[in-house]
């Protein structure tokens, strides 16, 4: 349980529950309505709790978005250090591989939240938003980190490790965002298996990329 957020309850399995119910339900009228055009009496509405009584978990919508973020962060330091431990153990390639993986599957495991924040970020106060871009920075470096090693051992030739780590990152994203779209024609492996093969064959200078989707 959170302790930065207030609660008027000392049940917390409780607390952990009705929260988890908050957000599934608010990420869906954020995504529908919009941050600014959702009040919490919606939000207390599709949870099936009373205004009243909604308030006894949290204090208002930057609470929500704490607690989305909360997760969101528990699950990208996941990957994080998954990564990097592929990074020690694999070769770069492999560790590449590994990562995206990684990565694309902790956005698939978080479609709602991702979306919103993706979408709902201009609107959230800056100190909230700076901690959402930490958080991306944070996964960025790990991409640009194993493209950095990999044009030192010769094995990729990369123009811009950053950019091209900042559009690995931004086709996890479009996984959530367009995932409507993307869902229908993709599963997550085989949209992690098209674009590996593409960015591979984009970088590797040895070895056929192709194998991949063996």
């Amino acid at each position: 349980m959170s302790k930065n957020i207030r609660t008027y309850s000392t049940n917390e399995k409780l607390v952990e529950e009705r929260r988890s119910q908050i957000i599934r339900c608010a990420v869906k009228l954020f995504n529908k309505k919009g941050f600014d055009g959702t009040s919490m009496r919606d939000i207390a509405h599709a949870c099936k709790m009373t205004s009243a009584n909604i308030y006894n978990y949290i204090e208002g919508k930057d609470d929500i978005i704490r607690l989305i973020m909360e997760g969101g962060h528990v699950r990208s330091y996941q990957f994080i250090r998954e990564a990097n431990e592929g990074l020690e153990r694999l070769g770069v390639i492999e560790a590449l591989k590994n990562a995206i993986s990684l990565f694309f599957r902790h956005i698939d495991g978080a479609r709602a939240g991702v979306t919103f924040l993706y979408r709902g970020i201009a609107s959230f106060r800056d100190d909230i938003r700076a901690q959402v871009l930490k958080v991306e920075a944070d996964e960025t470096a790990v991409f640009e980190n194993i493209l950095h090693k990999g044009c030192a051992s010769g094995e990729f030739e990369v123009n811009g490790a950053r950019l091209l780590a900042d559009n690995i990152i931004s086709l996890g994203q479009m996984w959530a965002v367009k995932h409507g779209m993307l869902g229908g024609r993709y599963t997550i492996d085989e949209y992690t298996r098209v674009q590996t093969n593409s960015i591979l064959r984009q970088i590797q200078l040895n070895g056929k990329p192709d194998y991949y989707l063996k």
